[in-house]
């Protein structure tokens, strides 16, 4: 049997240290890798991923300015970037519960705790690629666009008594809730419920039950599942949107707070939040959600021109309309090539000018029209002035003749 090495596989390492990349890139090349490529921050890193497939991924977290780890895989699966063939291991020193949610949110193949070791390192590696290896049939039809092979592949490993038998079912239960094969989803999920009460399948069953309209059943569904593992987010979000359904924007609301506590670094959760709250009138909320949004957004791919036209108009609401007229200002110069966009802030503009239009300071006129103390009458027009100041001269009411 020939020893593990990583002869032949394309690896991208990603970190903002020179000495980290470095100590990395050597501990690959121990184990045999000979393509080794580094990324100095997430630009470079996506930059890299566009050009071409790397086999390994090591990508840490915090990045300095700009893009983090978990944004770089946001923007890698939203945008394709990243084949099902490739494994992603988030590397971190940090172990915050924000940031650890973050992370695992977007599911990447592994996590490593730093200092990482050669030898822990070399045991991730050998367990994470001899498991792609299992699925890399499988990974290829996915990354061909071909979920319906990928399926009869999936079925193939089953019938060897796979040891990832758990990981194959997950996984061909989420290609035929995609294919909307409910009913056949709903057989997988339940014959595995009956060996074990695993978080992927009450999550799966409550999608079934959201998918059919079965809202009620779904809110029972993601409930347990909560109950049962509170860190599973998801659910909070799926939860969320079967209660709105329902009518009951208020439980939504409270159900996507309490998501925003466990991980409050989703641009689409705190966008979904902002929406709920402003639907429920309540804007102190509604603002917190949309500052949140533009701020994670500045980095992300999923960033939109809506995130800040929507903050305007809450600011409008909470009686900020300077702040909220910068926000519109700001659209111009973060989406400058967007037309949708200039048309959505010049909008906000003009409901901002027209909302406050009795604001503006009025402009005095250089006739002063209040009376002077000594001015006993108003002049009328065509009648004379009884006013002994107006003789004088001296009456404020009426200008003086030249």
């Amino acid at each position: 049997m020939a020893l593990w090495n990583l002869s032949g596989k394309r690896i991208l390492i990603v970190d903002d240290f020179p000495d980290m990349r470095s100590l990395m890139r050597g501990m690959v090349m121990a184990f045999g890798a000979q393509q080794v490529e580094q990324a100095r921050n997430g630009e470079e890193a996506i930059e890299l991923l566009t050009r071409g497939r790397f086999d390994i991924v090591l990508c840490d977290y915090n990045l300095g300015e700009g893009k983090d780890g978990q944004q770089v895989l946001e923007e890698a699966k939203h945008r394709e970037l990243l084949p099902f063939t490739t494994a992603f291991i988030m590397v971190t020193a940090e172990n915050t519960t924000q940031m650890v949610m973050g992370a695992l949110e977007h599911q990447p193949d592994a996590y490593l705790s730093k200092p990482v070791t050669k030898s822990v390192l070399q045991v991730r590696l050998q367990k994470l690629l001899e498991k792609k290896d299992v699925f890399r049939t499988i990974n290829r039809s996915l990354d061909k666009g071909q979920p319906g092979k990928a399926l009869a592949l999936i079925d193939e490993q089953l019938a060897l008594n796979s040891r990832y038998r758990f990981d194959l079912l997950k996984m061909k239960s989420d290609l035929l809730l995609r294919l909307s094969h409910y009913e056949e989803a709903e057989t997988l999920c339940n014959a595995v419920l009956e060996e074990r009460e695993l978080s992927w399948v009450l999550f799966d069953l409550g999608r079934i039950h959201f998918h059919r309209e079965q809202f009620t059943e779904a809110c029972q569904r993601f409930a347990s599942l909560i109950d049962q593992n509170q860190a599973f987010v998801a659910a909070y979000d799926w939860l969320a949107r079967a209660q709105e359904r329902m009518g009951n924007l208020g439980e939504a609301q409270k159900t996507l707070l309490t998501a925003v506590e466990r991980s409050g670094k989703s641009l689409l959760r705190q966008r979904a939040l902002g929406e709920i709250s402003q639907r429920n009138q309540d804007y102190a909320v509604a603002e917190s959600a949309r500052r949140k949004a533009v701020r994670i957004g500045k980095t992300s791919a999923l960033r939109q021109a809506s995130d800040y036209t929507e903050l305007a108009k809450v600011l409008v609401g909470n009686d900020s309309a300077k702040e909220a007229l910068k926000v519109a200002d700001a659209i111009k110069h973060v989406f400058p090539n967007d037309p949708q966009a200039a048309l959505g802030a010049t909008v906000v503009e003009s409901h901002i000018q027209a909302r406050h239009w009795w604001k503006k300071p009025v402009v005095k006129s250089s006739v002063s029209t209040t009376r002077g103390s000594n001015c006993s009458r108003k002049a009328r027009p065509g009648k004379p002035s009884s006013c002994s100041s107006r003789r004088s001269g001296a009456c404020p009411a009426i200008p003086s003749s030249t």
